[in-house]
């Protein structure tokens, strides 16, 4: 639910704040090349802030939880506006410099403070905490009970919020850094501006492959794995008997765990026709005929369940789509993890002529066979189309699979 209200007057006494000094000289230590010179500018200008006694404004110092929020609420209500106010925290004194901003926050339901009743005034603020305190005086988002997902914690729909406005500060690494001067700057400076055209980070890009994992356990088969928080919900989506599929709804190009519920001796694995004995016999022998080639075929040492994995990268033609999948043998079933990313040619080959297809595109970089692609064009071009993340998160994730069977 959008509080548009608020967000209007916040931007109308922004855009109105200005200070009577009719010229500023810039901060001696905000180059123009600093990430968020843009943004300290606009809120020098405003009067929003100032810098210390030196000409200095400590772009890359943290800023701590009371002196955000008094900057914060400075900005949008005015120092006239924010009222006298007994504490409102156990750790607040009524005289302190910070103290009306900080009641009128908990006043405007943008700040709730520590289960033991204080506030941590001097404690640096972290970027997931001036997240929702930004969202909720700025008026960006109001949550309630029933937004809260179960499998996310409380500050994804804050940072959703802002992501959607394009106001992630591209320097924030993680939920948890501790929030700067210059990105405390260039958050109001994106909200208040609006429709600038300047890159943002969103929630699965600071969750990256530190990112918090759920555990997801199936009963029935029994299968277990642990994903990534910012993957979204696990579904379940099959599409054939005795097969299961897992796909996560937060990714465009998403993991999939495909299990095939099969004996061996159906013929369904490639290693019955390749493997001398592999279709014959009881399971245990079959299995342990089929792990030891998988033992000498496997190029990486993942192991998957305690069982050594089979890795397999390909290029699957005209979708432009690269695939790795994992296999590995269990006593009676044959597991297959795999993953799809999707090529953005206009990303990885921005000087292509038109026509040319992806197919053609990897063909002509990699060679006609395009053996082991994803390492390769990893290699060749390490910055491009998050392809090392995803593969990185994608390792990760099939190491944490248990199967029991």
């Amino acid at each position: 639910m959008l509080w548009t209200h608020r967000a209007g007057m916040a931007a109308a006494f922004l855009g109105s704040l200005l200070l009577v000094t009719p010229a500023f000289a810039a901060f001696s230590d905000v180059p123009s090349s600093h990430v968020n010179a843009d943004a300290i500018a606009y809120v020098q200008t405003k009067g929003i802030v100032q810098g210390y006694a030196d000409g200095s404004f400590k772009p890359d110092a943290p800023i701590n939880r009371a002196e955000f929020v008094q900057i914060l609420m400075n900005a949008i209500y005015g120092p006239s506006a924010v009222p006298m106010h007994p504490t409102c925290f156990s750790d607040v004194d009524s005289a302190a410099w910070y103290n009306r901003a900080v009641c009128l926050a908990v006043d405007k339901e943008a700040v709730g403070g520590y289960s033991d009743g204080t506030f941590r005034p001097a404690q640096n603020i972290n970027f997931a905490e001036a997240a929702k305190i930004i969202t909720n005086v700025m008026g960006s988002v109001h949550v309630s009970p029933d937004d809260i997902s179960p499998y996310f914690p409380w500050y994804k729909l804050y940072i959703d919020a802002l992501a959607n406005q394009q106001t992630v500060p591209t320097d924030v690494m993680s939920f948890d850094s501790p929030l700067t001067r210059g990105q405390m700057a260039e958050l109001i400076f994106r909200l208040q501006m609006q429709n600038i055209s300047k890159p943002s980070k969103t929630y699965n890009d600071l969750a990256g492959s530190k990112a918090e994992l759920i555990p997801f356990e199936n009963i029935d088969i029994p299968l277990s794995f642990s994903y990534p928080i910012g993957w979204g919900d696990v579904e379940n989506n099959p599409f054939a008997p005795n097969t299961y599929t897992y796909q996560f709804s937060e990714l465009k190009n998403s993991p999939s765990i495909e299990i095939d519920l099969l004996p061996y001796d159906t013929g369904v694995h490639r290693f019955v026709t390749e493997c001398q004995g592999c279709g014959e016999g009881s399971s245990a022998e079959q299995h342990d005929l089929i792990q030891e080639k998988v033992d000498l075929e496997a190029k990486t040492n993942v192991t998957v369940a305690g069982y050594k994995a089979l890795e397999k990268d390909f290029y699957s033609g005209e979708g432009g789509n690269l695939s790795r999948s994992y296999e590995f043998f269990s006593k009676n079933y044959r597991v297959q993890a795999y993953a799809n990313y999707g090529i953005d040619p206009a990303v990885i080959y921005p000087n292509a002529t038109g026509g040319t297809s992806v197919t053609e595109l990897v063909q002509a970089e990699l060679g006609l066979e395009a053996k082991d692609p994803i390492h390769r064009l990893i290699q060749k071009h390490p910055d491009q189309n998050g392809m090392k993340q995803f593969y990185d998160n994608f390792d990760a994730f099939v190491q944490t699979m248990n199967f029991s069977h």
